[in-house]
Order: C-alpha cells, then sequence, then structure tokens
C-alpha cells in the first residue's frame, strides 16, 4: 500500500467515482464522436436525396394542416444534421478532449479543471444550434446534454473545497 505524503491532500471518495464515470463518458463520446465523423462523409450524401424525396414524392395533404409544418421541420432538420454531420461530431470531440483535460486536472485536485470542464461541457450543449439552426432536433440534443452537464458539474462543484 502507496504511503501518502504529509502535505499531500486525498481526492474525496466522491470525486474519485465522478471522476471515473466522467473518464467512461467522456472516453466514450470521443470514440464514437471519431467514428461518427468518420462515417460523417457517408451519411452527408444522404441530405441531398432526402430533400429530394420530400420535395418530389412527399405527399403531405391527408397530413393535418397543423402536421405539415412540424413533418417539414422534423425533414429539415434531418437533413441539416445529416449535411453537417462531420463538423458536429468534430467539434463535439474536441470539446470532450477539453472536458477530458479538465477531469484530469480535477482528478489531480486542481481547481482549473472544473472551470475548464464546466465551459467545454455548457459549449457542447450548444453545438446542434451552430450547425443545424433552432429546431425541435437541437432542442431536444440541448436538453438532453444540458441534464447530464449540469448533474455532473453540481457533482464536481460539491468538492471545489477539496481542490487548489
Amino acid at each position: 500500500m502507496e504511503q501518502q505524503k504529509p502535505n499531500q491532500k486525498t481526492r474525496p471518495t466522491m470525486l474519485t467515482v465522478v471522476g471515473i464515470l466522467s473518464f467512461i463518458g467522456l472516453g466514450y463520446r470521443i470514440l464514437t464522436g471519431l467514428i461518427n465523423a468518420a462515417l460523417g462523409t457517408a451519411t452527408s450524401s444522404f441530405a441531398p436525396f432526402l430533400e429530394e424525396v420530400f420535395e418530389n414524392e412527399a405527399d403531405l395533404s391527408d397530413v393535418p394542416e397543423s402536421l405539415q409544418g412540424f413533418i417539414e421541420g422534423i425533414f429539415d432538420s434531418v437533413t441539416k444534421l445529416l449535411a453537417n454531420v462531420s463538423g458536429i461530431y468534430l467539434t463535439i470531440v474536441l470539446l470532450a478532449i477539453i472536458a477530458l483535460l479538465g477531469v484530469i486536472l480535477m482528478w489531480q485536485l486542481k481547481k482549473t479543471g472544473f472551470y475548464i470542464y464546466t465551459a467545454s461541457r455548457s459549449l457542447i450543449a450548444f453545438v446542434p444550434f451552430i450547425f443545424i439552426g433552432y429546431n425541435m432536433v437541437s432542442v431536444i440534443w440541448f436538453v438532453s446534454s444540458i441534464v447530464f452537464g449540469i448533474l455532473f458539474i453540481i457533482l464536481y462543484s460539491l468538492n471545489l473545497k477539496e481542490m487548489s
């Protein structure tokens, strides 16, 4: 068993658990982001096809007028998403790497890591708005991203007093 130096702070158990969860989550996000970015060139080629199908072959005459705009918005969102897949996921990978740097610093009990992590996680939530605009897809993405982001930011903030 490793002995602790007299001046060395011990990492709180909660910080260790949240850190491990962050390492796993961010590692997964980086890996899947790289895969999605690599496949993005293939999926972005579907965007013009979907646009053509929607404009020429989608018959919304049987759909109530109140839903037609909603359906058109979904098609528009998905088309924009497919056209920008690589850019979206490369941006997310970059921000996840920055967040991972913040987690590493917090693991070493450095308060700077908290601010880096918080900024990066906050920016990740806004990525879809930048690439596909304000629509239902980006709002759902934002909400799901911000919920987990806020949860982890709160959990890390509870350990700020242990960091220097």
